[in-house]
């Protein structure tokens, strides 16, 4: 399924990156029902010795919504 991401914020520092940014999957399931799921993930990355960036740490549903709840989607059964 397709996934489009949109960066929020990203802070450097040296060879380290925290990102921070909103994700969401719009698509088809396997059994035709339609499918939607969104998040909002924060990321750490290291800048390589070939200059390339490397995701080290990866917390796809990493923040929490402005009332304090998770928003973690419910995908139970998936």
């Amino acid at each position: 399924m397709p996934i489009s991401v949109r960066p929020r914020q990203v802070y450097r520092s040296g060879g380290l990156a925290l990102l921070i940014g909103d994700w969401v999957i719009d698509g088809v399931g396997r059994e035709g029902q339609d499918v939607h799921v969104e998040g909002a993930a924060i990321g750490v990355a290291r800048r390589g010795p070939d200059g390339r960036w490397w995701c080290v740490i990866d917390d796809r549903f990493g923040t929490l919504t402005e009332g304090g709840e998770s928003r973690r989607p419910d995908v139970s059964g998936s």
